[in-house]
């Protein structure tokens, strides 16, 4: 249905709000000019990865004490639970009112007037402070922490002024930090503490999130690609933007295993490398560290001959995902299968959630794939499916789908979906003549089931120097029971997408152009497995569907601008295209 056509659509009147652009602003701490519309741009605020990155590089634990002097309310949605950590919140003399009134679930607060010294130790100390400068409270941490604990400080003085003023810094912090960074880190020193860890954080939303410790900022990747960052880069500089500024620190001189030997991160670190680690520190063997848009905090450790990669969970959907990720690579790893990472068990395991895995040596081809020639990406595009084709016919078995089986596979997708849209006929029309589209397309043919990597793309395989596949990772997607055909569609739709810039709805609308290079090869697959042929268009249709379902079923808290651009899209011209 054409956008304009029924005001009264709960669909398109939510769309018109979202695609207009004075609505709504992505980045954190802005105020929308729609007061309904700014909790999504307070999202960055609200979600736990602006403080979970940190704990794991303290002297958190399940049950450590933790005082949060801040003056964000939106603080007290997070899900510290999830870590076992009780939170005690200081309210900044500035929001005492904006808390009471934010609070939905009995909160513990304190101030300097109630506070006792019975309650007086705290293993982690949060100042959180944006509106408000906290003077002061250094001089009251050192009764407040306790022996081994650690401070968690996140300042956002950021702005465009301060930006340029402090730009020939931005470009060469090698040997230095910006005036800033030296404010607050001699504050700290007058405090009678050191920092051990300092980070940056991106803040924008729709990328991944990069953490940055100094000493090894060569090897992390700019946020977006031009020659003068690349030149900067090899020059042994790191481009920065304005961004907020996160130290954890310790008491100065302090033995504390805690933020001075890097917490649990440090923990995982010492145990890969047990020798080299008893004389280094474990910043020492980082090579990368960013949060992944799923919520995984994620480190690359090497000690020049091994690399291994660990995960930590940031919230209770990505210790979903990471759990499994090492139920699936423990499965293959098990049964002998090639290609995949090999999991590192921890002993004795960590009482927060870390999943580690060796790294495979290869690199990615993904740009290479998409700005590449095309007989170049074609190459790829065989090679990657010849590899996932290995999978699916030894760990898979042959169906013919009926009821039953569109029942359980396809079904619960286009329920999740329709759950997330508003209540309408023509929604759950629309809803209903996809299934039925699908099942028409879909009856009687025999397929593959079982083990699937979930979301299969060339930038999930890693080559080796000759051009072929040395592995495939990120299987966090992954089931021990889906069709086959799930890899395939995400294969040929991410790869239409890459190759000819499209965005997910905008796929189907040009399927009929688009993509035909790819469609003898994808038609290979079927051939070499012996299942039967589906139409290019219902795999696409796969696609687009099976992505929706797992950006509801894989996020917490599925953005509705996410839902207008890919979702609404598709429903309202469902009926022109099938």
């Amino acid at each position: 249905m054409p956008v304009g056509q029924c005001d009264k659509h709960p669909c398109l009147s939510l769309a018109k709000k979202l695609r207009d652009p004075s609505n709504i602003y992505i980045f954190a701490g802005i105020t929308t000019r729609n007061s309904k519309l700014k909790t999504y741009s307070m999202t960055f605020l609200e979600r736990s990865y602006t403080i979970f990155p940190f704990l794991y590089f303290t002297a958190a634990r399940p049950g450590a004490r933790m005082l949060m002097v801040t003056d964000h309310p939106e603080r007290m949605q997070i899900p510290f639970s999830f870590l076992g950590i009780e939170p005690v919140f200081w309210p900044a003399r500035s929001a005492e009112k904006r808390f009471r009134e934010y609070s939905t679930a009995p909160v513990e607060f304190i101030t300097p007037e109630n506070f006792t010294g019975s309650r007086a130790r705290f293993d982690l100390i949060c100042i959180d402070l944006e509106h408000s400068r906290g003077t002061g409270i250094l001089q009251r941490v050192h009764e407040l922490l306790a022996p081994r604990g650690s401070i968690i400080w996140l300042d956002w003085a950021v702005s465009g002024r301060e930006a340029r003023r402090n730009f020939p810094w931005h470009l060469g912090w090698r040997r230095g930090s910006p005036p800033r960074e030296r404010e607050l880190l001699s504050r700290l020193g007058r405090g009678g503490f050191s920092a051990n860890w300092y980070f940056l954080i991106e803040p924008g939303l729709n990328k991944p999130r990069y953490l940055v410790l100094p000493g090894f900022g060569t090897d992390i990747p700019a946020l977006s690609e031009s020659p003068f960052k690349r030149r900067l880069l090899r020059k042994g500089f790191f481009y920065l933007q304005a961004h907020p500024k996160v130290i954890v620190a310790g008491v100065a001189g302090s033995a504390s295993p805690g933020a001075g030997e890097g917490g649990l991160a440090g923990k995982v670190i010492r145990q890969l490398f047990p020798a080299e680690a008893a004389s280094a520190t474990p910043a020492r063997f980082l090579r990368q560290v960013y949060i992944s848009t799923t919520g995984v905090l994620l480190l690359r450790v090497s000690d020049g001959q091994k690399t291994c990669f660990i995960r930590f969970p940031l919230t209770a959907h990505s210790l979903q995902r990471v759990q499994n990720q090492a139920s699936l690579t423990s499965f293959l790893h098990h049964q002998g299968a090639a290609l995949t990472p090999r999991p590192v068990e921890l002993d004795p395991e960590p009482a927060l959630p870390a999943y580690v895995e060796e790294g495979i040596s290869g690199k990615s081809m993904e740009k290479a794939f998409t700005e590449g020639n095309r007989e170049a990406a074609l190459e790829l595009y065989r090679k990657s499916q010849e590899a996932i084709r290995q999978f699916h016919q030894r760990f898979g078995r042959e169906i013919v789908l009926q009821e039953g089986e569109f029942s359980a596979y396809i079904q619960p997708k286009l329920a999740a979906i329709e759950s997330k849209l508003p209540a309408h006929p023509q929604t759950r029309a629309a809803m209903q003549r996809i299934a039925k589209f699908l099942f028409a397309e879909l009856r009687d043919k025999k397929m593959l089931a079982g083990l699937v990597h979930g979301d299969f793309k060339i930038g999930n395989c890693l080559f080796d120097a000759r051009g072929n596949v040395a592995g495939i990772i990120d299987w966090d997607m992954g089931s021990r029971d889906e069709l086959a055909l799930v890899d395939i569609a995400s294969l040929l739709g991410r790869s239409i997408r890459q190759r000819q810039r499209l965005s997910l709805p905008g796929l189907l609308t040009s399927a009929g152009q688009a993509g035909e290079d790819f469609f003898p090869l994808y038609r290979d697959y079927f051939a070499a497995t012996g299942t039967s042929p589906v139409n290019p268009f219902t795999t696409l249709l796969l696609y687009w569907l099976d992505r929706s379902y797992k950006q509801i079923a894989f996020d917490d808290q599925t953005d509705p601008r996410w839902l207008t651009a890919n979702v609404y899209p598709l429903i309202e011209r469902i009926g022109s295209l099938i």
